[in-house]
């Protein structure tokens, strides 16, 4: 991914991002989100919830976003917000089932960005997702003009 000084004010929409999902490859859900990511021109691919699967997919780096799906069945999902912290900046945005809110928290704990509980309003999923991109996005931004050689970054003072 180009973590360019793509500069976006707060209100307008996020250029073109790229997500990945990670969950259960079964279930409307993952349509659903693909279609709510599309309509506002962000693309998304999937992975099952298991390190070796999302490591297939390539590096996470080229991602701007990811979505954990959590499953209430699976206990051991949550864990994967704590892996995924250990290989990547990304923004992480937890989906959980209702019934599993306590698990929205723990994956809060574990080093996710944020979570919506499912059935997801539409338009806080993508409201929250483009919020998290742009911080992360307005970081590297902030990054890149640390390291510049250029200098323009004002002289402390004594």
């Amino acid at each position: 991914m180009n973590h360019g000084l793509q500069q976006t004010s707060w209100i307008d929409t996020v250029p073109q991002s790229h997500a990945l999902v990670i969950g259960p490859l079964a279930g409307g859900a993952l349509e659903a989100i693909r279609a709510i990511f599309k309509r506002r021109g962000h693309s998304v691919e999937f992975a099952a919830a298991d390190m070796a699967a999302i490591h297939e997919v390539g590096t996470l780096d080229h991602f701007d976003l990811l979505i954990l799906e959590l499953d209430i069945q699976d206990v051991r999902a949550v864990q994967l917000c704590a892996q995924l912290r250990r290989v990547t900046l990304a923004p992480l945005l937890v989906i959980v089932p209702e019934a599993g809110r306590s698990q929205g928290i723990q994956a809060l704990e574990l080093g996710a960005d944020s979570f919506v509980v499912a059935p997801f309003d539409r338009r806080e999923l993508i409201v929250r997702s483009e919020a998290l991109i742009r911080r992360y996005r307005c970081m590297f931004a902030v990054i890149a003009a640390d390291s510049s050689p250029s200098g323009s970054r004002p002289a402390a003072r004594r």
